[in-house]
């Protein structure tokens, strides 16, 4: 039974992720600009907000389908997928609209290297 909930679970972020990735639901983008804390004193960038409605709900899709996968070959761990699951879950859900932005590693060590080369 949770096993199905969560195949459910993954299969709604999934579907969210590839609409806002190809350009469907334009409602359900504007919504969710004027919804999310971190998008809604922006103005409103519809590439921008797809791109991060969509990047987010194919994570949160992923970790859902990782507990299902777990679930089916492996019941016996199931109960500890689930709890480290969650975590996850939660963990992406509040990081994406607070800190993640902020913290992004690959920019800073692109900086970095440029910053190498200029010196050199």
């Amino acid at each position: 039974m949770m096993v199905n909930f969560h195949i459910f679970l993954s299969i709604i972020f999934f579907s969210i992720g590839f609409m806002m990735r190809y350009g469907l639901a334009r409602s359900l983008a504007i919504y969710l600009h004027l919804r999310l804390p971190n998008l809604a004193g922006k103005d409103f960038d519809e590439i921008a907000v797809r791109r991060f409605i969509g990047e987010t709900a194919l994570k949160i899709g992923s970790m859902f389908f990782i507990i299902a996968m777990v679930g089916v070959f492996k019941p016996e761990s199931f109960n500890l997928a689930i709890i480290a699951g969650w975590i996850c879950v939660i963990t992406i859900a509040i990081g994406s609209v607070t800190f993640f932005e902020k913290i992004n590693l690959w920019e800073k060590y692109k900086q970095a290297r440029k910053e190498k080369r200029q010196q050199s």
